[in-house]
């Protein structure tokens, strides 16, 4: 069955209550997505400008007309600029989306306090969207909790003036130490998400089919969600799950960012990529990683082989033109 778009009838109206932007008005970003299950398939974005609910002199849109507001004397939101689009995006081939879906969002830039909400795909317990409440990081900034959390574990990293044995049992002995930092700020990361949150959180991980992937999509990218360490009662029983960060796929996105085309993938004759030294970084799976990569790039283009390079490259890289990868 052929079925012709009638762009007249597939339209959709929203109507909001803007948030008290004080005694003076406040430029504000509204943002809507678009989802179809746990994959996000578009959005739009408009810039507005909230004025205060006795202000009419600004209180009009980009026409002259006067703009939009409750009745019960809410902010007035005047428009900016036209809304921008991103092309709604629906996959050919059938795609796995993530089981949960982590809405986080700051709604007043500069407040340092996040709202939850989650969407979960998991068979048996599907639902859209529910809000799990705010929260906070003990009314700081989230750079400077951080920092709080991690900042003097790197002032304690050895010094250069130790021998060569000297430095490596002091570098062992502060990744073990650092390690135990980390295991610290995830657990007391977990403590500040919403009580409803970690409910939830614990009654899925009890299911037959746990979830196995989980998408951020949060404005607040940088936000730790690897290191946080969930603990809680299952069944009668106190128990402290792995971080999120190795008990599920975890990727993230940024609202409003514009899907990509389709297929995904961008043709690139020439990278460079950035991966540990293995035997000196501890770091196992960056070798590992690195000998699929060679295995793949060789399948797919006979003779490719990866490189290594030196600091030479990297002091010429911004002149080299090769995409990072």
């Amino acid at each position: 069955m052929l079925r012709e778009r009638d762009a007249a009838c597939e339209t959709a109206r929203f109507r909001l209550t803007a948030l008290d932007p004080g005694s003076a008005p406040v430029e504000r970003t509204i943002v809507v997505s678009f989802f179809r299950g746990n994959d996000c398939v578009g959005g739009v974005t408009q810039r507005t400008l909230v004025v205060p609910a006795d202000d009419t002199h600004r209180a009009h849109d980009a026409h002259g007309s006067p703009a939009a507001h409750d009745a019960r004397a809410a902010p007035q939101a005047a428009a900016e600029c036209p809304a921008r689009r991103s092309t709604l995006r629906l996959a050919r081939q059938p795609r796995q989306a993530a089981d949960l879906v982590v809405i986080l969002r700051r709604p007043q830039i500069g407040c340092e306090v996040f709202t939850l909400t989650l969407r979960c795909q998991i068979p048996g317990a599907e639902y859209e969207a529910r809000d799990f409440g705010s929260f906070d990081l003990d009314g700081q900034e989230l750079a400077s909790y951080l920092a709080q959390a991690l900042d003097p574990s790197f002032a304690r990293f050895p010094d250069d003036g130790l021998s060569a044995a000297a430095c490596d049992a002091a570098v062992a002995a502060w990744n073990e130490a650092f390690l135990t930092t980390l295991a610290d700020l995830g657990k007391q990361l977990w403590l500040h998400l919403p009580q409803a949150f970690r409910d939830e959180y614990l009654r899925l991980m009890a299911l037959d089919e746990p979830p196995r992937s989980l998408s951020i999509f949060a404005d607040e990218l940088s936000f730790p969600w690897e290191l946080i360490r969930p603990s809680g009662t299952i069944d009668g029983r106190f128990v402290e799950l792995p971080p999120l960060g190795s008990a599920h796929l975890l990727g993230r996105w940024l609202p409003a960012t514009a899907a990509r085309p389709q297929p995904q993938a961008l043709p690139v004759a020439r990278m460079a990529i950035v991966v540990p030294a293995a035997r000196d970084s501890g770091l196992p799976c960056a070798a590992d990683e690195l000998q699929q990569l060679q295995i793949s790039g060789s399948r797919r283009k006979p003779g490719w082989h990866v490189r290594p390079a030196q600091r030479s490259f990297w002091l010429r890289f911004p002149d080299v033109g090769i995409p990072a990868g």
